[in-house]
């Protein structure tokens, strides 16, 4: 696994899956890039090299017995700056930030006054979340989806003051139930 200017990328994680749903399989690449996976059937797999600051890149229909190594060249892809916003200072220490497009994923912490900085995304639709996990406030902001051009993305908002806020007890036999969760899906229209 190399960069587009043919430097080793040490670190990178490579997962292989088989055509036909066979298990996956992880590893890490050395030092010099390089990575090997053992004990593989004969058959097609799909491969994804994947490090953080990089753009992730595919190889389908990869044929085991290979009769050369497999290279990545991985772009550096673009920046995505933001900020979130509508929390305490205590609540933003808890804040995460993700961001996912194509089989790029990436997610970073926000600094203490929200701000945030993604790198490695593709050209494309990205969706970009903020989670708040703290003990009894899980939260998670409005997500918003933006459109990576040439490189360039839009700088990001992501408030947590948007959208409809429910709140409500949950009991059991008439005793409040502790620790527990509450999820909300859309349903279809």
């Amino acid at each position: 696994v190399t960069d587009r200017a043919g430097h080793n990328i040490p670190g990178a994680n490579v997962a292989i899956t088989g055509d036909r749903g066979a298990p996956s399989n992880m590893t890490q690449t050395d030092l010099d890039g390089s990575f090997v996976m053992q004990g593989l059937a004969t058959g097609s797999y799909h491969l994804t090299a994947r490090k953080e600051g990089y753009v992730s890149e595919d190889a389908n229909d990869v044929t085991v017995p290979q009769s050369q190594p497999l290279t990545f060249a991985l772009d550096h892809g673009a920046t995505i700056t933001g900020r979130v916003t509508g929390l305490s200072p205590e609540d933003l220490a808890q804040v995460v930030v993700a961001a996912s497009g194509g089989t790029s994923r990436n997610q970073t912490p926000v600094d203490s006054a929200g701000n945030f900085t993604l790198h490695g995304m593709p050209d494309g639709r990205i969706r970009v979340d903020a989670f708040l996990s703290a003990p009894g406030r899980n939260r998670t902001a409005l997500p918003k989806t933006i459109v990576v051009e040439n490189g360039a993305a839009p700088p990001v908002e992501l408030d947590f003051s948007e959208g409809i806020t429910i709140s409500g007890h949950v009991t059991h036999a008439g005793v409040a139930v502790s620790m527990g969760s509450i999820s909300f899906f859309p349903t279809p229209q």
